[in-house]
């Protein structure tokens, strides 16, 4: 495998031997080269703008408490708040500029998702099950839809 122009060799596997991560880097952490070019290939393949976390205040914070969320795009941003209520979710959204509607993707099944459309300001949605969620919001006819980051409520 290459990484960087840098031949990296992998053990691991069948041998049951751990993985080997190449120098420098933990077994976990993914290259910012890798994340951005998959980022430019969802970008390419779905025709959506990507809008990239840029404040979350559970960073650093304790769980369970109430969180305010921020993702940056190409055209403005998206300020999310998440409040805690007995094991479910209150996800708003306020998109910048004005949207025309808002969907709560889920990771489990991204076959179910929740959508909230015609309002002007914030898309609110209410007793979500906790889990892997993002948001694509739709500005209207003739311009990019934007996706949010995956992010956990």
């Amino acid at each position: 495998m290459t990484l960087s122009g840098e031949e990296v060799h992998v053990a691991g596997g069948s041998s049951g031997q751990p993985p080997v991560s190449p120098p420098g880097l933990a077994s976990d952490d993914v290259p910012e080269t890798v994340v951005a070019r998959a980022k430019e290939a969802f970008r390419r393949r779905s025709g959506a703008l990507s809008a990239a976390v840029v404040h979350d205040s559970a960073w650093g914070a304790a769980d369970g408490s109430d969180r305010a969320i921020r993702f940056a795009h190409a055209r403005g941003d998206i300020e999310v708040s998440v409040s805690l209520e007995a094991g479910r979710c209150t996800v708003a959204a306020r998109p910048a500029p004005a949207a025309t509607a808002v969907r709560l993707e889920f990771a489990a099944d991204e076959a179910v998702s929740l959508v909230e459309s015609g309002r002007e300001g914030t898309f609110e949605f209410c007793s979500v099950p906790r889990g892997l969620v993002r948001l694509w919001v739709d500005f209207g006819p003739g311009l990019p839809a934007v996706a949010s980051d995956w992010f956990r409520i």
